[in-house]
């Protein structure tokens, strides 16, 4: 089931008419360069990241055509999540960056905040943020 953000952005691009693009990062192929080697192993280990991510998109495209939207394209990027995410939406002249964030008092909460400004702040678009924390949860 796609969380709170890929449920909007396909209702946003359903009634807009718009292509949605699912990205997912792979930030350790950035944050592991210094290990790379020419390795049959190593590139067995980045082929299986990829592998995962475009699985990973793969099950969130089909849950998403359920909602009706079906122009989609998937990407998948190896970096820095949030130079890749505002690289994509200049590549691909994008009018709306919806992402997911995790408010909450922890670590995880104080990153995906940062995230959140630092994103604000590359955009070439507006960006619509949206909770994922359960409802329930937070109350």
């Amino acid at each position: 089931m796609p969380g709170r953000a890929e449920r909007e952005a396909a209702r946003l691009s359903v009634m807009a008419g718009a292509r949605l693009i699912l990205l997912h990062v792979i930030e350790k192929c950035y944050n592991s360069g210094f290990l790379a080697t020419d390795s049959p192993e190593w590139k067995a280990i980045h082929d299986s990241w990829f592998s995962e991510a475009r699985s990973l998109l793969d099950k969130k495209e089909e849950a998403i055509r359920e909602q009706g939207c079906y122009s989609i394209k998937k990407e998948v990027r190896c970096g820095e999540l949030v130079f890749e995410v505002a690289g994509v939406a200049v590549e691909q002249g994008a009018s709306v960056i919806v992402a997911p964030i995790c408010r909450g008092f922890s670590l995880k909460g104080l990153l995906a905040q940062s995230f959140s400004s630092r994103l604000m702040e590359l955009s070439p678009c507006p960006v619509m943020l949206i909770n994922e924390q359960d409802q329930a949860a937070s109350m």
